[in-house]
């Protein structure tokens, strides 16, 4: 039996004489002990159509952020849109995968993606926009703080996690 296919959207990184597409190791080695075949994918939405049908899941990674143009906003001063070429890949991946209900785990901006994707908005800079928000990084180091998320009732992911409140970093 061939171990499933899970495709990791990658990210571009400029270079002095060529772009280069990447991923973090540790998304791929999250997939390879789970028993899972990763696939990283680089931005190509003109190929998403004949790519769904043969993964058989998505993971849209952390990053920048979505351009708030595509939820007709205006740019707040702190947002640092991600490349173009991988917001149109990965929205197209998200929006057929959702249609096809392939399982998609969307890891920071890949959420926003899937938001977005689904037809939500986001808010853009927490900080300003809330007095209590929660602070997401503990130093300048960028290290991440931790903070319990609730597991909604009745779903997928409380099936197969049997917790309702999870341990999670931002």
């Amino acid at each position: 039996m061939s171990k499933p296919v899970v495709a990791i959207g990658a990210d571009l990184l400029p270079g002095p004489r060529r772009e280069r597409a990447f991923t973090d190791l540790t998304y791929v080695a999250a997939l390879r002990n789970a028993g899972v075949l990763p696939l990283l994918l680089p931005p190509q939405a003109e190929d998403i159509d004949d790519l769904i049908g043969k993964i058989d899941g998505i993971v849209l990674a952390g990053g920048a952020d979505v351009d708030p143009e595509l939820y007709g906003e205006t740019r707040h001063p702190s947002v640092k849109p991600m490349d173009a070429r991988r917001q149109a890949s990965e929205l197209a991946l998200a929006k057929r995968a959702r249609a096809a209900g392939i399982p998609t785990l969307g890891i920071c901006l890949g959420m926003q993606t899937m938001a977005v994707a689904a037809g939500g908005k986001l808010i853009q800079d927490i900080p300003s926009s809330f007095e209590d928000a929660l602070t997401h990084t503990t130093s300048e180091s960028g290290s991440r703080a931790r903070h319990q998320v609730r597991v909604e009732e009745g779903t997928r992911l409380a099936a197969i996690l049997g917790a309702r409140t999870l341990d999670v970093n931002s």
